[in-house]
């Protein structure tokens, strides 16, 4: 991904921490720099993409484990050489807090990488768990997560599609990804 400079991700995320004043950004909330990198290049490329639930990983995680595989491989001569390669955890998605969790996390990020204000993506968030929660009328099944997550990608897509001319702000510096629950 094509990163955003340290300075201007800290200087993002502090403005963000003054301006949400009842949402603590550390710990579960805080985005990893590769998921706002992640970002960052949707930004930059004018392409956007949905990036898998997964992938959407902490801070606090991203500090501690990042693991390093070493293992034996064989270059095109046929020689063994030792490999190191860099492998990271992905998000913890298994209950629906945690789930949440990422989700606004990926609301962060798109909004330090100025794709999206939080706000939007949090009523967008908080729909998607109203319809999961909601109760079903009496002969149809609850909405369960898989639905969720295929709407969610189906959302990106769509919008993927109806920004295809480029991902530039408004004339008010507003962004032109809109959600409407």
């Amino acid at each position: 991904p094509k990163r955003l400079p340290a300075p201007e991700r800290l200087a993002h995320l502090r403005l963000l921490k003054t301006r949400l004043k009842g949402l603590v950004i550390e710990e579960d909330l805080e985005p990893s720099n590769v998921l706002i990198d992640k970002f960052n290049e949707v930004k930059e490329d004018g392409t956007l993409r949905f990036i898998p639930w997964d992938e959407l990983t902490r801070r606090d995680d991203e500090i501690k484990s990042i693991k390093k595989i070493r293992t034996w491989q064989s270059d095109s001569e046929g020689r063994l050489k030792f490999s190191e390669e860099t492998k990271e955890d992905t998000a913890d998605t298994n209950s629906d807090l945690k789930l949440k969790a990422a989700l606004q996390r990926r609301g962060l990020a798109m909004e330090v990488a100025q794709l999206l204000s939080f706000e939007t993506h949090d009523r967008y968030v908080n729909w998607l768990f109203k319809e999961l929660t909601r109760n079903q009328p009496i002969g149809f099944h609850q909405v369960n997560i898989q639905q969720i997550h295929t709407v969610d990608q189906e959302v990106f897509t769509k919008l993927a599609e109806l920004t295809r001319d480029g991902l530039d702000m408004n004339n008010d510096g507003t962004s032109l990804l809109t959600f409407t629950c």
